[in-house]
């Protein structure tokens, strides 16, 4: 499972999603421990035993590294979304836009509007704090991705290749929402198209 976890977090990173050593990769496994990615390392050179295991409290049960510094905000999805096994956060260049600018519409592609509904913004929140955790607490029960207030993306899933997903067309997502700003007015799909969209799907 570590090399699970390791192959989708340098997929991310040769793809731009972790500038330096930031962002970080969850999974959760059977037993209800986490697996994920260590502080303070680019995620295109992780190897095995950077991997950190802990337990649902964020106790290191394996590993020699320190855990990412989300780790709280990790956790608190896990506790709060039993169906969740994965956790992206990522900061891609057009993600991070978006959450530095109010926020994006998925109503923009038919896509997006499918694979997450309404994305929220949260509010600002001091990276690494408890505060992370309060920003995104009216969302998580309804959302598989949003946006972090002058900070990054969150993408949930059933498993690392979902969250993984997600955050990719997330990302896309964001890029055709600024370009599209650019060239003009977006349009958006009316809650009919809308309501046709989801009832076909």
């Amino acid at each position: 499972m570590k090399n699970l976890l390791i192959f989708y977090a340098k997929r991310l990173a040769l793809k731009g999603f972790f500038p330096g050593t930031s962002g970080n990769i969850t999974m959760r496994l059977p037993d209800d421990t986490i697996l994920i990615t260590p502080s303070g390392k680019a995620k295109d050179l992780l190897v095995t035993e950077d991997i950190v295991k802990t337990d649902l409290n964020g106790n290191v049960l394996e590993g020699n590294r320190k855990p990412s510094s989300e780790i709280k905000m990790h956790l608190y999805i896990y506790k709060m979304r039993k169906d969740v096994k994965a956790i992206v956060h990522s900061h891609p260049v057009f993600t991070v836009a978006a959450c530095c600018s109010g926020g994006i519409k998925s109503e923009l592609l038919a896509e997006s509007s499918l694979i997450f509904g309404k994305i929220p913004l949260a509010p600002f929140a001091s990276p690494s704090t408890n505060g992370i955790a309060e920003s995104i607490s009216p969302f998580v029960d309804n959302s598989n991705a949003f946006l972090l207030a002058n900070h990054g993306g969150v993408t949930l899933g059933k498993d690392i290749e979902e969250a993984s997903n997600r955050n990719e067309s997330l990302e896309a997502l964001c890029k055709v929402s600024a370009i599209t700003n650019m060239l003009g007015k977006p349009v958006y799909l009316s809650e009919d198209e809308l309501k046709e969209l989801y009832d076909t799907h």
